[in-house]
């Protein structure tokens, strides 16, 4: 064989090689990813690259804008689809839009849940943040607790540009206290979560059934025992109040509204008068705060208040608190309808 027939042969196969490469337009302007196909599921679209030694690449349908190939991949189209519907409700509630994004976050984390992909982290933070922006906290437990599964797994959060959803000491969602616990249905999600093999989030599933008091701190969470002490605290325990109200002076403002709320719900269970009394003056701080830090709560401990002074004969003091409430929270769930039974505590 001759030097110039090797090179042409050197050309044809570099030639055939281009032809059978697939390119991969990724969104948000990302540079595109050449390679060979090699599958495609829910995971994500798995590719061969084309370097010297072809590694593998998965892909997020999510960042997957367009797939170029000369070959027809027909089974692919329905995945890439889903991409584009998941792509377009984060598009959606990063420019505000909770309404139009949810349903399409509550699709995907329906087909995703219990996967570790990077998507399925989208749709379970996505449907979360809807949830809680809403007030709706029965629906926000189980995409919570798919979060925090999915950061134990070291699964990096989609929206880099908000807030962080989940506090780093003790990955509860400050946005989400835990006034659902009575409720059978998230219960049952809970029990879902104990026995998984990622030991914060069983940890915390198991706090949220048993409110276990011997339970031990949890390693790789700087304050595991926050939400066990609030728990407990909202049952009457004094040891568990005690070692609350000693840290308030460092908590961040979420752990605070938190802490008095808990605490005075742990108060109002206990009939004497002094008891009450103070579990209304916790209820009267968390009622005070800034109502953007902690709306859910603040509008709820305004309408245990009110409830109060009603009972108390103080009725213009009750309407006053309650038309307050109404004006400074007005999509409130609690106004129509008190589904944990956060106020009948005092009635």
């Amino acid at each position: 064989m001759t030097f110039r027939t090797l090179v042409i042969l050197i050309v044809i196969v570099i030639s055939n090689m281009d032809v059978c490469a697939d390119t991969i337009i990724l969104r948000d302007g990302a540079k595109p990813v050449n390679g060979s196909i090699l599958s495609g599921g829910q995971a994500g679209l798995r590719i061969e690259l084309l370097n010297a030694t072809r590694d593998t690449e998965l892909i997020p349908w999510s960042a997957v804008l367009e797939i170029q190939s000369a070959r027809p991949y027909p089974a692919l189209q329905i995945l890439l689809q889903q991409g584009t519907e998941l792509h377009r409700a984060k598009q959606r509630l990063l420019r505000g839009d909770v309404i139009l994004a949810e349903p399409l976050f509550e699709e995907a984390f329906a087909r995703l849940v219990g996967s570790d992909t990077s998507d399925a982290r989208l749709a379970s933070e996505g449907l979360l943040r809807c949830a809680v922006s809403r007030g709706d906290f029965s629906k926000a437990v189980h995409p919570w607790l798919e979060t925090v599964r999915l950061e134990e797994l070291n699964i990096t959060g989609p929206f880099a540009t908000l807030q962080t959803i989940l506090d780093s000491s003790t990955y509860l969602c400050p946005h989400l206290p835990p006034v659902w616990l009575n409720d059978n249905e998230l219960v049952q999600i809970c029990n879902q979560y104990r026995n998984i093999s990622q030991p914060i989030t069983s940890s915390i599933a198991t706090t949220l059934i048993s409110n276990n008091a011997a339970m031990n701190p949890t390693e790789g969470l700087e304050d595991s025992l926050f939400l066990l002490q609030i728990l407990l605290s909202s049952k009457g325990d004094a040891s568990a109040r005690k070692a609350l109200l000693a840290s308030q002076s460092t908590m961040p403002s979420w752990k605070l509204a938190w802490s008095d709320f808990f605490i005075a719900k742990g108060h109002l269970s206990d009939t004497t008068l002094t008891n009450r009394t103070t579990g209304l003056l916790h209820l009267a701080k968390v009622a005070s705060i800034n109502p953007k830090h902690q709306p859910w709560l603040s509008c709820a401990a305004m309408l245990i208040l009110s409830d109060a002074m009603e009972k108390d004969g103080s009725e213009e003091t009750s309407l006053r608190i309650k038309e307050e409430a109404k004006r400074l929270f007005p999509a409130h769930p609690l106004h129509m309808h008190d589904q944990f039974q956060l106020r009948s505590s005092i009635r």
